[in-house]
Parts: structure tokens; sequence; C-alpha cells
């Protein structure tokens, strides 16, 4: 009755741009591209609100019908692609340093587990003596005299030195 029937022209259309204008206001244009379903939800809350107070509901908030320019949009559409190749591009740097610090720590643990082996070849060296090396000698002899002898007749196992 407030509204002598004109309820449309008078209030929904007004109070519309009006709450699409604030809202809008508060993004840039990009964000406004891209945050576009969020957006929808601030209008449509604001909407049902202050429509509610007169017996009106409001079921669905669509934004539609932006007047953008097809250059502005590409240049948007370019810059989220230049953006997604610049992350993609961060990935790859993060990778690659985690793969170089991987080949550090495998190039120093292949040196320690030289090292490692070094020593032990040094431990075991040292603990040879000429007698142990005799035993051992002797041990393995299965008794058997070579087939070929040198002209020196010098004896295959040396018992006393």
């Amino acid at each position: 009755r407030s509204f002598r029937g004109l309820h449309e022209t008078s209030f929904i259309i007004p109070r519309t741009k009006e709450v699409v204008q604030a809202s809008i206001s508060k993004y840039t244009i990009e964000e406004f591209v891209s945050k576009r379903q969020e957006l929808s939800k601030i209008i449509y809350e604001d909407l049902k609100d202050d429509f509610n107070a007169y017996g009106l509901s409001v079921s669905n908030v669509s934004i539609t019908n932006h007047d953008f320019s097809v250059e502005y949009e590409r240049a948007i559409e370019a810059k989220k692609v230049a953006e997604q190749e610049v992350e993609r591009t961060r990935f790859e740097q993060e990778k690659f340093r985690v793969e170089a610090e991987n080949q550090v720590l495998l190039a120093e643990y292949k040196l320690k587990e030289k090292e490692l082996q070094a020593k032990a070849n040094q431990v075991e060296a040292e603990s040879l003596s000429p007698m142990l090396l005799r035993k051992l000698t002797i041990e393995k002899w299965d008794g058997k005299l070579p087939q070929v002898s040198g002209g020196d007749n010098s004896p295959i196992i040396k018992l006393n030195d």
C-alpha cells in the first residue's frame, strides 16, 4: 500500500540498484569478475533482509549482463593465466631446490660411507700381522703342491721368519 502499486519502480528497482552498487564498489573490477559468486551471496543477504521487511522474499541473486569489453575480459583471463604460470614456476623452482638438496645429502652420505669403509679397511690392514697372514695361508692350503715351480726352489710356505 505504501508504494501505491508501484512497488517495482518505487522500491524494488531502486533498492536493488543501491545494494548492488554499494556491494560492487567494495571490489575492483578484477575482483568483481573473479569473486562474482561471493558478491552474489552478499547482495542476496542484503536484499533478502530489506525486502523481507515489506513482505517480499528474495529466492536468488544472479549477476548477469555485466558490461565489460571483450578485450578487458581477455586481459583478466590472461592475467589469471599468467598468475597460474608464476605459481607453476615457483612450484618447479621449489621442486628443483628440494631435489638439489637431496642430491647434496646423498653425496654427503656417500662420502661418509666411503670414509667409514676406508677406516674399516685401515683397521683391518693394521690387524693383519705377518704371523696372522701365515696362519691364514696355512689354513687355506689344501696340501697340494703346485704343478709348476719356479727356478729359485724357495718353499711355498715359510714357517720361520
